[in-house]
């Protein structure tokens, strides 16, 4: 964190205050269909990269506005890769808040 400017920002960190500037998802754009909830989260490249990877359990994570597609689409998930999916319960206020590594 010593080359970084004050306060040191990382994958685990991030000020207070960003999680309040950060916007919700917008909640007109969520799918309704089976169809649009398949091309929302862009299920087939998620089952490619699972595939790919090998991996036998996943930890999926939502923006609050969007859990109520986490079940659903875990058990979708689960059907197309044979993997364990697991939703995480912390609370994100967005997309910059998702872990992405």
């Amino acid at each position: 964190c010593s080359r970084m400017a004050s306060p040191c920002e990382s994958l685990f960190y991030s000020s207070e205050l960003s999680a309040f500037e950060t916007p919700l998802v917008n909640s007109s754009r969520k799918p309704q269909t089976e169809s649009e909830l398949l091309e929302y989260y862009e299920v087939d490249k998620c089952v490619q990269f699972v595939k790919e990877s090998n991996f036998n359990k996943v930890a999926l994570q939502f923006p609050d506005e969007l859990l109520v597609d986490s079940t659903h689409l875990s058990h979708i998930l689960e059907q197309k890769t044979g993997a364990r999916m697991y939703i995480l319960a912390d609370t994100s206020y967005g997309r910059s808040n998702l872990i992405t590594q």
